[in-house]
């Protein structure tokens, strides 16, 4: 069924070829029939994802300096950062600020993308050192495809981030998924420091 969705979206079944049939989904609720052929509901996500990617969000996107499949592919980094949606656009202002000053985007999501370890909550020294095209610790800009189906709103953080010099996050050292956001090098450390001794007072190893 996934080769004959792949090639009625005009897809091979590469990874590649499936990462750019992934970027026409949503993550969202649809009803369809079970007799339904994969030309036909590859027709209904064309048609979605025509209607989303409007005049409006293609030159914002342009303006980014990013593609539709780019921005899919921020998104779904953003996605798997993002604990809070109010902390959307900011998190995709920091990578697009990454990317601008030609940094490696050192996602953690990235890298649980490629963990094998299953519900890992921590990421080890030697999961930054695995070779994957995934691994933004060790390869310069986005990764060749998403790492979730997303959802609208993300695709739209990215899109509308507003502007900061932010380079830095670090989950804040209480458990409550929010970030601390810096500029400086030295400021990220601290929290950085912290975080790691929260993680450590509550024996998350691994």
């Amino acid at each position: 069924y996934l080769i004959a969705f792949c090639n009625a979206m005009g897809a091979d079944t590469s990874s590649s070829g499936i990462a750019k049939s992934t970027s026409i989904l949503f993550a969202d609720t649809y009803d369809f029939q079970f007799s339904e052929s994969p030309q036909s509901i590859a027709e209904r996500f064309k048609k979605i994802h025509g209607e989303f990617w409007n005049q409006d969000r293609t030159q914002k996107a342009e303006a980014l300096g990013l593609s539709p499949f780019e921005v899919y592919i921020l998104a779904s980094i953003v996605k798997g950062e993002c604990r809070h949606m109010e902390e959307a656009g900011t998190i995709a202002r920091l990578y697009l600020n990454r990317l601008s000053e030609k940094m490696m985007l050192q996602c953690d999501a990235t890298v649980q993308f490629i963990v094998e370890r299953e519900n890992a909550q921590r990421i080890l020294n030697e999961d930054l050192n695995r070779d994957s095209p995934y691994n933004t610790y060790k390869v310069l800009g986005l990764p060749p495809g998403p790492i979730y189906i997303v959802e609208k709103e993300y695709l739209d953080a990215v899109l509308n981030a507003p502007l900061h010099r932010y380079i830095y996050m670090c989950a804040k050292s209480d458990g409550s998924g929010w970030h601390l956001f810096t500029a400086h090098f030295s400021e990220h450390s601290r929290n950085a420091s912290a975080y790691r001794k929260y993680m450590d007072q509550l024996e998350i190893k691994k």
